[in-house]
């Protein structure tokens, strides 16, 4: 599976982030990840119930071939050139021990199996709002590499800080909001006010808490 940009009526008109299932024709199998206008119709609704961006989110829908946009960043060169770089890195940390890293790989493999990619269905309390996720392998290859990691990754990671925050029971202190979304990187690559109100729209639902959390990316 891949991630891609998908549009409506024209490739410049990007609408939302989404997963590639599968490639079957002149219109592919997307999973819609991150809606970026979500009362958009959809180019190929279900009809009497799936119609719009914004309810297509974590489902299957057909989208048109030429409407995916498979590079997920405008800056083709640049992502180039941090891959290269990336490529590059070795584990230097003294204090890491590589059996740890050996164990962790051996255990993804085991998790992944046959599969690429597996669906998770992040809880409403973590960002505001509940969606499915995608885990791929390219993500754990990430961590085990040491590698630039994904926003998959850093999705999965707030997730599981929070669930040590409800441990605590300090979960009322602390506020996420969803990386994707708001990053102008990779999948959220969403206009600047439709960013500034997805953060707008967590800030109004957070007046309790301490502290808010916003990883952002901005190349």
């Amino acid at each position: 599976m891949r991630k891609c940009q998908l549009a409506v009526s024209r490739k410049e008109n990007i609408v939302a982030g989404g997963t590639i299932v599968r490639e079957c024709g002149p219109n592919y199998l997307v999973v819609v990840d991150a809606p970026y206008d979500p009362n958009t119709s959809l180019p190929i609704p279900i009809p009497d119930d799936i119609t719009t961006i914004g309810e297509a989110v974590g489902y299957e829908v057909l989208w048109p071939a030429h409407l995916i946009i498979l590079s997920s960043h405008p800056n083709q060169e640049v992502k180039k050139l941090k891959i290269e770089r990336s490529s590059k890195i070795e584990l230097k940390d003294k204090c890491e021990n590589p059996q740890d890293i050996k164990n962790f790989d051996t255990m993804v493999s085991l998790m992944f199996n046959d599969q690429k990619v597996k669906p998770v269905d992040i809880p409403i309390n973590v960002f505001g709002e509940g969606f499915r996720n995608f885990l791929m392998k390219e993500d754990m290859d990430m961590i085990i590499s040491s590698k630039e990691v994904s926003g998959n990754c850093i999705v999965f990671y707030i997730w599981h800080l929070y669930k040590k925050m409800v441990d605590a029971k300090m979960k009322e202190r602390f506020t996420f909001v969803n990386p994707t979304l708001v990053s102008k990187a990779g999948m959220g690559e969403a206009t600047k006010e439709n960013r500034s109100r997805v953060i707008a729209k967590r800030l109004m639902n957070a007046s309790r808490a301490d502290y808010i959390f916003i990883s952002y990316n901005p190349e």
